[in-house]
């Protein structure tokens, strides 16, 4: 099981990923901290969480593939394991520390 979890509009993600031919991947599995119920963006864990429940996930065996450092900081607060990923293109150098 795979899906997004982001802080932007899910109509924004679904526009981008249809731009990158990855919307299959995704479709139906997009969260936006926007548009889930207590409304509450990343670093809060919420967006994680309601994810991992409508997957039918542990958050203890799911990992995050994360390129922000509020990101990071929500899904290891969500008890998630994460890995970072300084290759966007809002990444600058010492992003990785």
């Amino acid at each position: 099981r795979r899906c997004v979890c982001s802080n932007s509009r899910t109509e924004r993600v679904e526009f981008m990923l249809e731009k990158v031919g990855l919307l299959p991947f995704f479709a139906g599995r997009i969260f936006s901290g926007l548009d889930i119920p207590s409304k509450k963006t990343k670093p809060a864990p919420d967006v994680f969480l309601y994810a991992a429940e409508r997957l039918n996930a542990d958050p203890k065996n799911t990992f995050v593939i994360e390129d922000s450092v509020h990101g990071v900081t929500g899904a290891r607060t969500a008890g998630m394991r994460v890995i970072g990923f300084t290759g966007a293109a809002h990444s600058y150098p010492g992003h990785a520390d």
